[in-house]
């Protein structure tokens, strides 16, 4: 088994011989269900659905790579004021669980961290994925549109030249989309390329 030093403030000070023989070897239990290489360490036990390793410390669940950070690194700690306090991996893999991966963040900075490696979900402007494909449909042209090109120029004349209130323009067109959808096509924010 390889020799790794942990963190001293994790155990308790006040310990009998058995309590301590016990939690040496819970730890051994741990480390055994770890891929050791040279770059990555991957967790090769139970991954929750994201793929983080979950681990049973102490007869409670616990994810490997907190686990993992705390038993080596230090404990979690934040100030009390800001997000909760994540562990966060350079590596961006979330089966890793080496130590020198892992560093401590707020959510926010978790996410920025998330979105400034392009991992995000939900990317805006030129990288959508709507500006990067080719004769991607859009618009109109898409099936799956609930109103037509012709249906947002209607709407934004009767709304600024006609001043009709929402619900008399979607009785007048026949139109089943919800306040909300209607504000943003009058305000230009859905469908900008009709004008």
């Amino acid at each position: 088994m390889r020799r790794i030093q942990y963190c001293r403030g994790f155990w308790p000070r006040q310990t009998t011989i058995q309590a301590v023989a016990a939690m040496e070897q819970q730890l051994e239990r741990f480390l055994d269900k770890i891929l050791f290489g040279d770059g990555c360490w991957f967790w090769t036990a139970a991954k929750s659905k994201e793929g983080y390793g979950t681990a049973w410390w102490n007869g409670r669940p616990a994810s490997a790579h907190r686990l993992m950070h705390e038993l080596f690194v230090g404990p979690i700690t934040g100030d009390g004021k800001s997000d909760q306090i994540c562990v966060c991996h350079k590596c961006d893999q979330p089966s890793c669980v080496k130590p020198t991966h892992l560093f401590l963040g707020s959510h926010s900075d978790n996410m920025i961290d998330m979105y400034a490696k392009g991992r995000g979900n939900r990317p805006t402007g030129d990288k959508h994925h709507a500006r990067l494909i080719p004769g991607k449909v859009a618009g109109g042209r898409n099936g799956r549109a609930s109103v037509s090109e012709e249906d947002i120029r209607a709407i934004r004349y009767l709304s600024r030249n006609k001043c009709w209130s929402r619900k008399q323009i979607r009785e007048y067109l026949f139109l089943s989309i919800g306040d909300s959808q209607m504000s943003r096509i009058i305000l230009g924010r859905h469908w900008q390329g009709v004008e």
